[in-house]
Formats: C-alpha cells, structure tokens, sequence
C-alpha cells in the first residue's frame, strides 16, 4: 500500500509496529511525560522514517507507461 492510500493512523501503526522494543519504550515515555505537548506526527524519529519509507517506495514502484 502506497503512502498516498494510507491515512496518518495507519502510517503511525505502520511506524511503531518497525520500532524495536527499546525504541517503543522510549516513544511511551515520550508520550507519559510530555502528555499533550507530543506529536508523533511532528517527532524526528516519525518524519525520518516516513521519508525513507517514501523514498524506497519511489525507488521500488515501476515508472507508468502512456
């Protein structure tokens, strides 16, 4: 499924379900101690892996043909 089919929900499952055990505790932490002030839309980690899973879509999908 393309980036452009899937919404931000599904894009954020997506994310946490790659993250290592180390990395999900560290992203709940996140969450428990910045409550409202935390964005994982908005995080480093989320916008990184969100561009490299575009990227390699861009890599992997075939050019169109007319």
């Amino acid at each position: 499924m393309t980036t452009c089919n899937m919404n931000t929900e599904e894009l954020i499952e997506e994310y946490k379900t790659s993250m290592t055990e180390q990395e999900r505790l560290v992203l709940n932490i996140a969450i428990e101690h910045l409550e409202s002030s935390f964005s994982i839309e908005k995080s480093i980690g989320y916008l990184e892996w969100l561009s490299n899973r575009t990227t390699k879509e861009a890599i992997n999908t075939p050019p169109e043909t007319k």
